[in-house]
C-alpha cells in the first residue's frame, strides 16, 4: 500500500458505512458473520497470492460495493496493511501488476473480491487452468502455474524431479567445499585478503 498518512489514518470501516472494524482484521467486520471459519481465514486468503496475475486480474465483484462503481479504496487501506502482515507474499504481487498492469485502488479491489469469495466459501482461491496450445503460446506465468499443475499429477514425473533435486544440492554442496579450501589456500598464500572490503549490497527477490 501507498504509504498517505491521510489514508492511513482511516480505520477499516465496514462497507456499509457503519462503526470501524478490528484493527487486527485482514478484512471489514461487516464481512465476519459471512466467514465460514474464522480460524481458517488467513490460510483462505493466503491462496489468493497462489494464483496466476490472468486469474487474479478476471475476477468478478461478487457484491455491489465491491464492483468498480461502488468500491471506495479508503474503507480498506487498514485491512489491506493486516493482509499485508498475513501474507508477506502479496508484496510481491503489489510489485508485479502495479503500476504496469493495474493501479494501485483497482489491485484492491479485485484482491478484495477474491477475498470475498475465498472467506465466504464460493471460490477455492487458487484456479489452475487448462493446459492447451494457447497456453503454452502465452508463455506467461499461467503458462508455468499450469505447467507445473500438470505434473504435479504425475508420479513417475515427481520421483525423477526429487533424485535431481537431491543430485544439483550434493553437487551445489561440493562446490562449496572445493571453493573453500580454494579460498582457504588463496588466503594462507596471501594471495587475497582474509576479510576483504565489500561495497554496499542489497538483496533482490527473483520469486
Amino acid at each position: 500500500l501507498t504509504p498517505n498518512p491521510a489514508r492511513w489514518a482511516h480505520q477499516c470501516r465496514n462497507t456499509m458505512g457503519g462503526e470501524s472494524s478490528k484493527p487486527s482484521l485482514a478484512y471489514p467486520a461487516s464481512w465476519e458473520k459471512l466467514v465460514r471459519s474464522p480460524a481458517d481465514a488467513s490460510k483462505a486468503l493466503a491462496r489468493i497470492s497462489e494464483m496466476d496475475s490472468k486469474s487474479f486480474t478476471a475476477v468478478v465483484a461478487p457484491t455491489p460495493d465491491l464492483s468498480k462503481e461502488g468500491w471506495k479504496f479508503d474503507d480498506f487501506v487498514e485491512c489491506g496493511q493486516e493482509a499485508l502482515s498475513v501474507d508477506p507474499r502479496l508484496q510481491k504481487r503489489i510489485d508485479k501488476l502495479v503500476p504496469r498492469v493495474v493501479v494501485e485502488e483497482e489491485f484492491w479491489r479485485l484482491y478484495y473480491c477474491h477475498a470475498h469469495l475465498v472467506l465466504t466459501g464460493q471460490s477455492s482461491g487458487k484456479q489452475e487452468a487448462v493446459l492447451s496450445k494457447s497456453l503454452l503460446e502465452a508463455g506467461d506465468d499461467s503458462t508455468t502455474n499450469a505447467i507445473i499443475a500438470e505434473f504435479n499429477r504425475e508420479p513417475t514425473f515427481l520421483v525423477l524431479s526429487k533424485k535431481e533435486k537431491d543430485g544439483i544440492l550434493k553437487r551445489d554442496e561440493e562446490d562449496d567445499a572445493k571453493l573453500a579450501a580454494g579460498i582457504a589456500q588463496a588466503v594462507a598464500k596471501g594471495v587475497v585478503e582474509k576479510d576483504p572490503p565489500v561495497e554496499q549490497t542489497c538483496a533482490i527477490d527473483v520469486l
